[in-house]
C-alpha cells in the first residue's frame, strides 16, 4: 500500500504542485528505486547475519520517516526534501520487502516453498490495489468541485497552466494522501514488532552440486525411450 501509493502520487505532486514536467516527475522516482535496489543488496547480506526481524523493523522505520518527510511538502517546498524523502522511503522498502520474502521462504517446508512465495506476492498485489484506490479516493474527495483545466482533469501538458489557488488545493489533497501513507507505514511498523523468530539455517556447502549429482544419477539408461525402427 505504501510503496505503490508513493509511486502513484509523488509524480503527481511534482507536476501539479511544483509545476514540473512529466520527465521531471519520473526523475523524482529515481532516488526511490536507487535506495530500494541498494538496500535490497545490503539487506540480503545482513539478514542472514543479524536476523530478518531487525532488518524488517529498520525498513519499516525508514518507510515511516520517508512518508513523514512527504507530509512536510507544500507549494513552496524545494526538491531536496522531496528527493531525500523518496530515497529514505526506497531504502526502507528495500530492507523490508526482501527480508520478509526470505522469512516467508525459510518459514515453510520445502514442499510449500512455491505456495508461500506466490502468496507473498499476491498479498503485495492486493495491498497495492487497495492502497492506490484508497489514496486516490482521499485525493478525489479533497479536490471535489475544483475547476480543472479542460474540464476533464489535469494532465501532464496542462499542469504548467494550473492556477496558484488550484496548486494549493492539490497540495492540501496530496498532503492528506501522504498522511494516509504515513499511517499505513506506522501500522506496518507496529505489526513488524510481532514478527516471529526464525532460524535462518545456512545452506550446506556443495548443496547445489550434490542436488545436481542426485538428479543426474536418476537419469539412467533404463529411463530413456526405446526407438523402434
Amino acid at each position: 500500500m505504501a510503496l505503490f501509493g508513493a509511486i502513484a502520487f509523488v509524480p503527481l505532486f511534482v507536476q501539479e504542485v511544483m509545476g514540473g514536467t512529466a520527465t521531471q516527475a519520473g526523475q523524482v522516482l529515481t532516488p526511490l528505486f536507487l535506495g530500494w535496489v541498494t538496500m535490497s543488496v545490503v539487506g540480503a547480506k545482513i539478514t542472514v547475519r543479524i536476523g530478518y526481524r531487525l532488518v524488517a523493523i529498520t525498513g519499516s522505520v525508514l518507510m515511516t520517516l520517508g512518508f513523514i518527510g512527504l507530509t512536510r511538502l507544500d507549494v513552496d517546498s524545494g526538491r531536496l526534501l522531496l528527493l531525500g524523502s523518496c530515497l529514505v522511503l526506497g531504502a526502507g522498502m528495500g530492507c523490508q520487502m526482501l527480508s520478509l520474502l526470505l522469512a516467508v521462504q525459510h518459514g515453510v517446508d520445502r514442499s510449500r516453498l512455491g505456495i508461500a512465495t506466490s502468496l507473498n506476492q499476491f498479498a503485495r498485489s492486493i495491498g497495492a490495489a487497495i492502497g492506490v484506490a484508497a489514496m486516490g479516493a482521499i485525493m478525489a474527495r479533497s479536490i471535489a468541485g475544483a475547476a480543472l483545466p479542460g474540464g476533464e482533469g489535469v494532465t501532464g501538458a496542462a499542469s504548467l497552466a494550473v492556477s496558484p489557488e488550484l496548486r494549493a488545493q492539490f497540495a492540501v489533497a496530496l498532503h492528506r494522501v501522504f498522511v494516509a501513507g504515513t499511517m499505513v507505514s506506522a501500522t506496518g511498523l507496529f505489526a513488524s514488532l510481532f514478527l516471529p523468530h526464525l532460524d535462518f539455517k545456512p545452506v550446506p556447502a556443495m548443496a547445489g552440486e550434490q542436488l545436481l549429482e542426485a538428479e543426474m544419477a536418476s537419469l539412467d539408461s533404463s529411463s530413456e525411450p526405446i526407438i523402434v525402427e
